[in-house]
């Protein structure tokens, strides 16, 4: 209130009127009989006296400005491309002119073909009170891309995810099939697939497959900082069952490309697979027999499968595809040529695989077609024949190149490679022993 006196004190009479009708309109407060008399004399300040009144308070008084708008957070959808889908129809409902939608096919094609987009892509749109923010798509396991609007139109913005690599390893026990137990045992899809090419030169899986027979498999696998994770190259595998025991090992020669070896190096992979086809019976043999639709006997050049239908069949070996159509009695058929002499048959598919036509290069273990019932077939099967120099041959007479070794410039390596793989199993082994209860343990 001191204040206040010495402040109105230095006013002039006109400006001190006006300070303490001020004083009274935002305050609440009125002059004393003192200063009223005051006033009429020399500029003097006025007692201001806080009262309760019913008139309007300042906060009353501010003029009203209109509440800020609330910012909108911003949203994001998951869009996922369906078969049959094109790119720019996924993109429809953003309302983008078509010289949007092809400078973002545009910014994509180096990393992924719009024309050639698998069903499933996903991709995640942000958008800001409705405006679009940003468009993102995986590009590959290891880098992502957000297209962002700009002033300069639309850019492409990549990220790379944060991968780490190592070696794993499963074990499982064979129930009904390879794979199905390998599915039990969460190993990926591609692991089972190159485990099956390998053990099927040696094992054939109608008639030497156990209930209970071993697998161990040792896998490159990376994993991305999202969690998400991707199998490589089948580094070993250790198969102990009652027909065979093998110890595998994948060898890369650098220049001379990569192979499965025994562990004295003998190398472990024939020429042609002896059977094309996993989990399915044999259900007859090569060799004179009657034929059950023509009713006579004749020769079977080839071995006939008997399994679902749409069952994949693989390329028994590397070559070239010199027929993929109808055949008279085979009905859809698939004719391989893979140099020296050889050729490999698969008659009676319901169909063939994609990309599989004349000219086209396959590998070994690829698949080429499924299994059907085309052609002159009793019931659903494959057919499958061996052709060295126009001459049929039995495919379980196909021996194995257990001559062939590592030369010893490579062997220290080889070794090095074994042992660390070996130790690795065992390493995995004890863990899984020592989870188990005391008295198995013992056994």
């Amino acid at each position: 209130m001191d204040n206040l006196r010495v402040y109105f004190g230095s006013l002039q009479h006109a400006e001190l009127t006006i300070a303490c009708v001020l004083a009274v309109s935002l305050f609440g407060c009125t002059p004393t009989a003192e200063n009223t008399a005051l006033m009429a004399q020399t500029p003097a300040p006025c007692s201001v006296q806080h009262q309760t009144t019913d008139e309007p308070q300042l906060d009353d008084m501010a003029p009203q400005l209109p509440a800020a708008e609330t910012v909108r957070p911003l949203t994001s959808e998951q869009w996922v491309l369906k078969s049959g889908q094109t790119f720019s129809h996924l993109l429809q409902p953003l309302a983008l002119s078509e010289q949007e939608l092809l400078r973002l096919a545009e910014l994509l094609s180096p990393y992924l073909a719009p024309e050639k987009m698998p069903a499933g892509q996903t991709f995640t749109v942000k958008k800001q009170q409705q405006v679009i923010q940003s468009i993102c798509t995986e590009l590959s396991f290891s880098q992502y891309g957000c297209l962002q609007p700009s002033e300069q139109g639309w850019q492409l913005e990549l990220q790379d995810f944060t991968l780490t690599n190592a070696q794993t390893v499963k074990q499982f026990r064979i129930d009904e099939s390879l794979f199905r137990a390998a599915s039990k045992a969460d190993v990926p899809l591609a692991v089972s697939n190159q485990a099956l090419i390998v053990l099927s030169h040696f094992i054939d899986f109608q008639r030497d497959i156990r209930e209970g027979d071993e697998v161990t498999v040792v896998y490159e696998e990376t994993q991305r900082n999202d969690g998400s994770r991707q199998s490589g190259q089948l580094q070993a595998i250790t198969f102990a069952g009652k027909q065979h025991q093998l110890q595998l090992y994948y060898f890369d020669k650098l220049q001379g490309g990569g192979a499965f070896y025994h562990q004295d190096g003998r190398l472990a992979q024939s020429f042609l697979l002896k059977t094309p086809i996993e989990g399915a019976r044999l259900s007859s043999k090569f060799g004179k027999r009657h034929h059950p639709v023509l009713g006579y006997t004749r020769v079977h050049k080839g071995l006939d499968f008997s399994a679902p239908v749409g069952t994949p069949i693989m390329a028994a070996g590397a070559g070239k595809v010199v027929h993929a159509s109808k055949m008279g009695s085979f009905g859809n058929m698939v004719k391989l040529e893979h140099g020296n002499g050889y050729t490999t048959l698969y008659a009676h598919l319901k169909g063939f695989a994609k990309g599989i036509k004349v000219g086209t290069q396959v590998k070994q273990g690829q698949v080429i077609g499924y299994l059907g019932n085309t052609g002159l077939s009793q019931a659903r099967h494959l057919h499958y024949e061996i052709h060295r120099d126009n001459k049929a041959i039995n495919p379980l007479d196909m021996k194995r190149p257990s001559h062939i070794k590592l030369p010893d410039t490579h062997m220290a390596r080889f070794a090095k490679v074994r042992n660390e793989l070996n130790s690795l199993k065992k390493e995995v082994r004890i863990a899984a022993q020592q989870k188990l209860p005391e008295e198995l343990q013992a056994e």
